[in-house]
């Protein structure tokens, strides 16, 4: 069973989390905004907080894809399939064992096109 953060949030998903925000907020005017009124919020529900705070954190933010990265894309085979309810989103590229490479948060597909 999908154990949700509001039934309790570790010191170190706490951390990681804030650290995640602060990162993030550099490139996302919105983000900036957000941990402040999280905050807030945690003091009137934190349960609710907790809630929507994962369902906000558990989602890579949109990352910019260069030209390069899109055509990459491209050439590859795209599919879908979900995990724990979530949808999650790859590419497959030619033919042997797999390998498999995965972007960190805020990053995109597109971006790994050096290293495939």
């Amino acid at each position: 069973m999908h154990q949700t953060l509001s039934h309790g949030i570790s010191p170190s998903l706490k951390i990681v989390t804030r650290l995640a925000v602060l990162t993030a907020r550099k490139r996302n005017l919105a983000l900036r905004f957000t941990l402040p009124a999280l905050r807030a919020a945690q003091s009137v529900s934190p349960a609710a907080t907790a809630a929507r705070a994962e369902r906000l954190f558990s989602r890579a933010l949109s990352g910019r894809v260069s030209p390069r990265g899109r055509e990459f894309l491209a050439k590859g085979d795209r599919f879908e399939l979900r995990v724990d309810g979530r949808r999650v989103v790859g590419w497959t590229w030619g033919h042997g064992p797999a390998t498999y490479l995965v972007h960190g948060w805020g990053g995109c597909a597109g971006r790994l096109y050096p290293m495939a």
